[in-house]
């Protein structure tokens, strides 16, 4: 097997994990629509585990949003070998470019603006599980901006690479 087999592979099995896991958020999130609080005992540890699940699907869109710009470059991205990370791939700032390592920054910039949006439009404060992923979704937007603005900006306006 070549290494680029290998890695379709393992891209393959990250993308059904990921996609498994945002079908689940989903149901879960229905189920948390339905379950009414007070007439069943489900109804808050549901809306607790979908209001966490929800920011989680964010991040995974963020990376693969990341890995999409990183491809769009034709940047050399070294893909996770385990399916127990969170992080996607490996960007090895001495392998690439500062235009790729913009292009893999502004991916996961605009997956994560997509992410917001839909879950503006989407989810309702008013409820349990909408409440505690628009906070924690609030979280993960804050952490872009403490840990990877400033990279991408020294990148831009410096030509500085970060060290990964």
């Amino acid at each position: 097997m070549t290494l680029r087999t290998a890695a379709t592979r393992v891209t393959v099995k990250l993308a059904l994990r990921d996609l498994t896991l945002v079908a689940l958020t989903i149901l879960l999130w229905l189920a948390s629509l339905r379950l009414e609080p007070g007439t069943s005992p489900w109804a808050v540890p549901v809306a607790i585990a979908a209001g966490v699940m929800i920011p989680v699907g964010g991040f995974l869109a963020h990376e693969w949003g990341h890995l999409i710009g990183a491809w769009a470059s034709g940047a050399r991205v070294h893909m996770s070998a385990s399916l127990w990370t969170l992080f996607l791939f490996d960007f090895r700032p001495g392998e690439n470019s500062r235009e790729q390592f913009l292009s893999l920054s502004c991916g996961g910039f605009i997956a994560s603006a997509l992410v917001v949006a839909l879950l503006l439009a989407v989810l309702s404060p008013a409820r349990l599980a909408d409440a505690i992923a628009l906070g924690l979704t609030l979280l993960g937007v804050l952490a872009t901006f403490v840990l990877e603005v400033p990279p991408a900006w020294r990148a831009y306006r410096k030509g500085v690479l970060p060290l990964l």
